[in-house]
């Protein structure tokens, strides 16, 4: 990749993030002198993301590289294995955030907390499971990632765009757990061939278990308060993560070997 070639990636990849972080101020500012809710104002400024950022994501990879193919499906049995290693990971953190106390020790996670799960059930799980989750997932995954990746590498671009995706959520208990379950997305984004489809269901699924464990006290009963209990459970769903990581890429991994046979065929 020659000079010229690693400026547009490069830009690919950060020029998405100046964009969300501008829409985001500017919603804000709009939306101050009207008065809207915060709610609202959570709600208009992702669905303006969500717009901006599929356009940006399509006129940049439509024609190189199959953006159509990367919002595709995928087997419902991978599809089920992604969504069940969002659950143990997201359930799993919390559990072992929650042994270390993180959640009581770093304060300003409270504020940050309080603004996203303030508003109405449906409309919290509206904006925080789904439209979060796909906004999220197109910039960090479909544009950042993807465009790093090229310049730094698999590795690299996967812990610089985790590490990116820790900072914009604005404190260090969520920046840290944002950081991990990056790691993972990326991870799952790059052995299933980029397809964007199959980040966004294991944040789906990692952020229902934060919210349905935010903001419905009988669903965090899995949480328990006996210490020995809950990391006993914090321990069983870590390593479930970790064999299904294991699983995920063999079976990943088969699936492109079996698709590069039809193809010789």
């Amino acid at each position: 990749m020659d000079k010229t070639d690693r400026s547009r990636y490069l830009f690919y990849g950060l020029a998405p993030l100046a964009v969300y972080m501008g829409i985001n101020f500017l919603i804000v500012a709009i939306g101050s002198r009207l008065g809207w809710t915060t709610e609202f104002l959570n709600v208009v400024a992702q669905l303006a993301n969500l717009s901006l950022l599929y356009l940006m994501f399509y006129r940049t990879y439509h024609k190189r590289e199959a953006a159509k193919e990367a919002i595709s499906a995928m087997p419902v049995l991978s599809g089920l294995l992604v969504i069940l290693l969002g659950l143990c990971c997201s359930m799993a953190f919390n559990g072992w955030f929650s042994i270390l106390r993180l959640t009581e020790t770093i304060t300003t996670y409270e504020e940050v907390a309080e603004s996203i799960y303030s508003g109405s059930q449906i409309m919290i799980m509206f904006r925080t499971i789904f439209l979060a989750s796909f906004v999220e997932e197109l910039l960090m995954r479909g544009l950042c990632y993807h465009a790093l990746s090229r310049v730094l590498g698999v590795a690299a671009g996967n812990v610089l765009s985790a590490l990116i995706f820790g900072i914009i959520h604005g404190n260090l208990l969520q920046g840290l757990y944002a950081f991990i379950l990056g790691v993972l997305f990326a991870f799952v984004y790059e052995v299933y061939g980029r397809k964007l489809f199959v980040p966004v269901l294991a944040h789906i699924s990692a952020n229902l278990v934060s919210v349905l464990g935010t903001t419905v006290p009988s669903v965090s009963l899995w949480m328990s308060d006996n210490f020995y209990t809950l990391t006993v459970l914090a321990t069983i769903l870590l390593l479930a993560a970790i064999v299904g990581i294991g699983i995920i890429y063999r079976r990943a991994v088969r699936m492109k070997e079996q698709q590069q046979s039809k193809d010789i065929i």
